[in-house]
């Protein structure tokens, strides 16, 4: 990864938050940047022998931010499109869901939940939650903006995020950790096991179908789902849309609007479109 020392003035509160402004930019074209009073300490009083060394053996790059992904599951897979929309240089981490890796201690030290996502910031706090792990990189990358410029399309945005999630992507999942074999007593992610109920498979299903009819009105004649222009709520839509693969469930030809969506100017791998 390329590096970057950020120098300059460090005398008063306006010149190092100027400073920050420019790191973080700097960080967004994928530099791993070192901000001496940020990440070695900030030098008052006198300056002794012991500030010297400590400034000295100083690594010149801070923790590293770590995305902790599985490119065969869905959650984070939203996650993996919003950073590559960003154009965001994360370390990632593949996490074996096939082969029970989330389960093992090491992983469980991280994420008790055993769940993924899980993005582990450069201060070392654990996100485990889709929409809060891209809240978190909205903050930290805002140059590209996905979750909403202004406080009236903020609240549309995590309005439909909430909406997908709830409706067709809890559905879905209902529907597959109810019925497939390979799910047999992990109906419910996390640490415990638990039995599989078909009923819920059913009822899922038919969610499914029920959410389908709504959003495609949503998107009747419209290119994205919210606003003019590509945000994290077309992420989770398409996601989830792509998921009901999993359960066998088609997108009826008679419902245009959904069926029309383009997202072909996405920038993702080939595979990941797939």
């Amino acid at each position: 990864m390329k590096k970057a020392y950020i120098a300059g003035p460090l005398f008063d509160d306006h010149e190092r938050k100027y400073l920050e402004k420019i790191t973080k930019l700097v960080e967004s074209y994928g530099f791993d940047s070192f901000l001496p009073h940020r990440d070695a300490g900030l030098v008052t009083g006198e300056f002794t022998r012991e500030k010297k060394e400590k400034i000295s053996n100083y690594q010149f790059y801070r923790k590293k931010m770590i995305f902790y992904d599985c490119n065969t599951a869905p959650s984070p897979r939203r996650v993996r499109m919003f950073i590559q929309e960003k154009k965001i240089n994360i370390e990632t981490k593949n996490v074996d869901l096939r082969n029970s890796e989330q389960m093992e201690d090491w992983f469980s030290k991280i994420n008790p939940r055993n769940t993924v996502p899980v993005l582990v910031s450069k201060e070392n706090n654990i996100f485990y939650h889709s929409l809060s792990i891209c809240v978190y990189l909205e903050q930290e990358f805002p140059e590209i903006n996905l979750l909403g410029s202004t406080n009236e399309e903020k609240g549309q945005i995590i309005n439909l995020i909430n909406d997908v999630e709830s409706n067709l992507f809890l559905a879905i999942a209902d529907c597959l950790r109810n019925t497939s074999k390979a799910m047999k007593n992990r109906a419910i992610t996390g640490p415990k096991n638990f039995e599989q109920i078909p009923e819920l498979a059913i009822r899922g299903r038919e969610r499914v179908k029920s959410y389908f009819e709504i959003l495609n009105q949503q998107l009747s004649g419209k290119s994205f789902l919210c606003s003019d222009r590509f945000t994290a709520a077309d992420i989770w839509a398409f996601v989830a849309v792509d998921f009901t693969r999993a359960i066998k469930e088609p997108i009826p030809d008679s419902m245009t609007g959904l069926r029309a969506v383009s997202y072909t100017h996405l920038t993702l791998p080939t595979s990941d479109l797939v």
